[in-house]
């Protein structure tokens, strides 16, 4: 069987259009990679800046207790209000 010019353009063009699908899908997939990966760096900083907003109200918290009892002459203990668990 000898192949005629247009069997063989059919056949160069489904290869050429499986590589664009191909070409199209892991463009694709590398974008979706990127954003997921974006949206979990961006999740963590977020409950990092969370975790060191509450870790300094507490800090502060404690010091405002502390230095209300000190001038009364009151000893700062564990068991005082600031010391409890919340």
């Amino acid at each position: 069987m000898a192949r005629t010019p247009m069997t063989s353009s059919r056949g160069a063009a489904v290869v050429v259009a499986m590589l664009l699908a191909a070409l199209a899908a892991t463009i694709a997939a590398t974008l979706l990679w990127q954003q997921q990966r974006w949206i979990g760096e961006h999740a963590h900083r977020r409950d990092q800046v969370q975790a060191q907003a509450l870790a300094m109200a507490g800090v502060q918290w404690a010091r405002q207790i502390v230095f209300e009892n000190a001038p009364a002459g009151q000893i700062v203990h564990l068991g005082q209000p600031w010391a409890l668990k919340l």
